[in-house]
């Protein structure tokens, strides 16, 4: 058999492969297109949350005349981000990883995205500013003592 004539005959034989690739492919039946206006959600579980939570989720969506929802998904991100290094979830074996939540806020802007996370973020903060206020001697001390051992 010629060079040319084995050529063609692996080409035919790729075509049919195409060919019921391509008849295949004809035969899947298609659901129909899910719009993005067109859903129904369960309520966001703010149940599931402790008490204390729970209360602040809601006053802050009573606040910021937000659903539950928005305050909710910020008040996960905001706790998953204090705790990424106090828990860990074991998946297998020796693989673990650190509590790490990424959410979005998704709502078409004038929607108070900005005033629900700051009412979730603002507690935080301020802890963040009374420690470092807290700690500023001991850090500045700390800092002496490393500069002078330097200079040993």
């Amino acid at each position: 058999m010629s060079l040319n004539a084995e050529l063609m005959a692996e080409y035919e034989a790729a075509k049919e492969v195409m060919r019921a690739h391509h008849n295949k492919e004809q035969e899947i039946e298609w659901h129909k297109p899910i719009f993005f206006d067109d859903y129904t959600l369960p309520p966001f579980p703010v149940h599931v949350f402790p008490r204390w939570l729970r209360n602040y989720v809601e006053g802050v969506a009573e606040s910021t005349q937000t659903p539950v929802d928005a305050p909710g998904m910020a008040a996960i991100s905001v706790l998953s981000t204090a705790l990424a290094k106090q828990f860990y979830v074991r998946l297998t074996g020796e693989w673990s990883e650190s509590l790490n939540t990424y959410t979005i806020l998704a709502l078409p802007p004038g929607n108070r995205k900005s005033s629900v996370f700051k009412a979730l973020q603002e507690p935080v903060t301020h802890y963040e500013k009374e420690e470092r206020e807290r700690l500023a001697k001991k850090v500045s001390e700390q800092k002496a003592k490393l500069k002078a051992k330097q200079k040993d």
